[in-house]
């Protein structure tokens, strides 16, 4: 894992922009939860399209880097399903097998018994990695080195934005109420530690566990369909899991931020 690592960030070091003393440039990409007006940069779209999609992802230290940090952050998860649709919009399979993985994960954390089950869920679904992309350096201002073609096909949100529209019905009750400002009672994983962390627990916490097991068992069923053999078993809400399961692991605003600009250039188109 460490030479895998080590690798990669030897690589990306060459792309990122530097400050005058040498140092990488600090960003506060962390906490970007937006893709329209911050979309993903050349060297984003570079490591997606050049490193994760061709077979990076199954490497087993990047996975269990993955597993550790519940996913990539809240902008680097949605720029790996974003720029995966821009390339192949039927067949997202790279984050389908990540997010089943996590998901799969968070129903084992649900799943168990005795006392203190608040406290050791929570304990279960804590961050014991950061970011791969962040930690090698990649942010809205990095650069990359793939052609002109690619890293615009990869900024590209309008597949993504499909996607979501086309399997919202699905995916929308799933919406963490405090990403999205709604009121929603849900909860993404991370709102989910915090409100645990404040004793939180009965009603809430069941319905926490009731939906961690939807989502898994849904996008199971995604991730089946891209065998031979399953191939078109797949349905639209379990296409909507995958949605789900990246908000849910990683959090909510950069999908809502895609969905909404969608919206105003419709609501502009219509007047």
């Amino acid at each position: 894992m460490r030479l895998a690592l080590a690798r990669y960030a030897q690589l990306a070091r060459r792309l990122i922009p530097l400050s005058p003393d040498g140092r990488t440039a600090v960003h506060e990409w962390q906490e970007c939860g937006e893709l329209i007006a911050r979309p993903p940069s050349d060297g984003e779209v570079h490591y997606v399209w050049s490193f994760l999609l061709w077979g990076s992802v199954m490497d087993p230290g990047i996975r269990r880097q993955l597993r550790k940090g519940w996913g990539l952050c809240e902008r680097h998860a949605w720029t790996l399903l974003s720029v995966e649709a821009a390339f192949r919009p039927h067949f997202p399979h790279a984050s389908t097998l990540v997010y089943q993985d996590l998901m799969e994960r968070a129903w084992q954390a649900f799943r168990l018994v005795g006392p203190l089950k608040g406290e050791r869920v929570r304990h279960a679904l804590r961050e014991r990695a950061p970011c791969i992309m962040c930690s090698i350096g990649y942010g809205p201002e990095s650069r990359g080195t793939a052609s002109p073609g690619v890293l615009e096909q990869g900024r590209d949100v309008t597949s993504l934005r499909r996607f979501a529209e086309a399997t919202r019905p699905w995916w929308e009750p799933a919406v963490c109420g405090i990403c999205s400002e709604s009121g929603n009672p849900t909860r993404c994983r991370r709102h989910l530690r915090q409100e645990l962390a404040g004793n939180a627990g009965g009603r809430r916490f069941e319905d926490a566990g009731n939906l961690v097991w939807r989502i898994s068992a849904h996008v199971s069923r995604f991730a089946r369909s891209f065998r031979w053999e399953f191939r078109g078993s797949d349905t639209d809400e379990d296409r909507a899991a995958l949605i789900s399961a990246v908000g849910w692991c990683s959090g909510w605003r950069p999908l809502l931020s895609i969905v909404e600009s969608g919206q105003r250039e419709r609501g502009k188109a219509d007047t």
